[in-house]
Formats: C-alpha cells, structure tokens, sequence
C-alpha cells in the first residue's frame, strides 16, 4: 500500500511538472484556441431600488499574446514579457527562481519592509511573506492547489503566525471558477462568491455574472454585483 501511494504521489508531481513545463500563459488563464487579444470590460450592478440595473461598462484589462500563446503586452499592471521575475509573477512557467525578495525602500532610503514570494515544484505561488523592518513577520499567505493546480484554498496569517482568515474557490468541469468562499478565523462565513457564464463557439466565456452571498440578520442575502464581459479576437 505504501509503494502504490508513493507511485501515486510521483505521478502527480510529475503531471503537475509537465503542465507547468509544456503549458502557455494563454492556458495559465484558462483559454482555449488561438487566441491573440482579449479584452475585458467590468459593468456594477445596482440593485437598491430593488431591481439590478447594470452600470455603464468600463474597460478593465487588455491582453495580447503571441501565437504560441505567450503573453506579449497586458495593462494589467507594469510587466515585461522578457522579465524573467515579471513574467514568474504573473505566469509561472519555465525555469525562474524558486524565491523572490522584494526589498521597500522609503524616499530618503529607510527600509520599510521585506516581500517575500515562493513558487513551488510546478512553478505556482505556494507562499507570501510580508516582513517588518526589524525581520520579523507581519503577516504570511499560503496557497494550496487542487489535483488540477487550480488554486483550492488561500490562508492568510497573522503576526503571530495564527490564521486570520481562510479563502476557499471550487470550479467547473471546465475550469472556471464557479464559487469563492471568505472565512473568518472563528470559521463564520464573510461572503461567498459565485459565477455564472456565457459562452462563445470555442469554448471561452464571454460574460460572466458575479453574485456575492453575505450574513444579514441571520441569513444570507443574495445580491449581483457585477457583469463581466470579454472581447475574443482569434488568429
């Protein structure tokens, strides 16, 4: 019983390598097809009147990738496709260092802390470590990943390292994330998201509903909050 375990566990982290080796920044985001730019827009809900009235949609990111599928421009946030560092934190794939310290320095050169992320064996994110001047530990987030290496759970930590609050996601069988739970360290429930999509011919959504569950006066009110809608040009 222990060898099969072993073999099991060996073939999982072999998968899981080959994913991460063979895989592309477009199939990192989960799309399917030769997609070349994908654009999102965001529109809130308002649903104070007791009906949901959609607001006037916004443009959130813009990317563009390569034939290949790899990411060549976002708006994201700064990113350079040919940064071995940007490119581990947003898509870790290919070789990269397993631990990347971040130092913040104040204008006048005082430091004001230490960011530490670490990636494990796939290249995923496992760890965040945020550190105080004198290197002690303001707070500390692990992630978890599920036998797909879609991220299953995110806990964060306090200072003294006890847990502080738990984040739990689920997805479909297409790997879109359906639901997204936020606990309390008591175990209480914050809020749980859910989604709803629209798909178009190749597979990738193109509209996708976000409605947020919360505790009110002892039950749970369910509210949209938002639309989102994606623009898909195909090579």
């Amino acid at each position: 019983m222990k060898s099969l375990l072993l073999f099991l566990t060996y073939c999982f982290i072999f998968a899981l390598q080959a994913y991460a080796q063979n895989g592309s920044d477009k199939e990192f985001d989960n799309l399917i097809g030769p997609v070349q730019n994908l654009r999102v827009e965001r529109a809130l809900i308002n649903s104070e009147s007791g009906e949901c009235v959609e607001g006037r949609r916004l443009r959130s990111t813009f990317d563009a990738y390569d034939i290949k599928g790899k990411l060549i421009t976002t708006n994201r946030n700064r990113f350079d496709a040919d940064n071995p560092e940007d490119r581990l934190r947003h898509y870790p794939f290919g070789d990269g260092p397993v631990v990347v310290a971040r130092v913040n320095v104040a204008p006048f050169g005082t430091l004001t802390g230490t960011y530490i992320y670490s990636y494990n064996g796939p290249g995923r994110q496992s760890e965040w470590i945020c550190l105080r001047p004198d290197g002690s530990t303001e707070q500390r987030v692990v992630f978890s990943f599920n036998f797909d290496g879609r991220l299953d759970e995110e806990t964060t930590y306090d200072s003294d390292l006890q847990i502080d609050s738990r984040t739990t996601y689920s997805y479909d069988d297409r790997g879109n994330e359906v639901e997204r739970t936020d606990i309390e360290k008591d175990g209480s429930i914050i809020n749980v998201l859910s989604f709803q999509y629209e798909f178009d011919r190749t597979g990738n959504w193109v509209k996708k509903v976000m409605t947020r569950k919360r505790p009110n006066d002892g039950q749970m009110r369910v509210e949209a909050v938002a639309v989102y809608y994606r623009t898909i040009t195909y090579y």
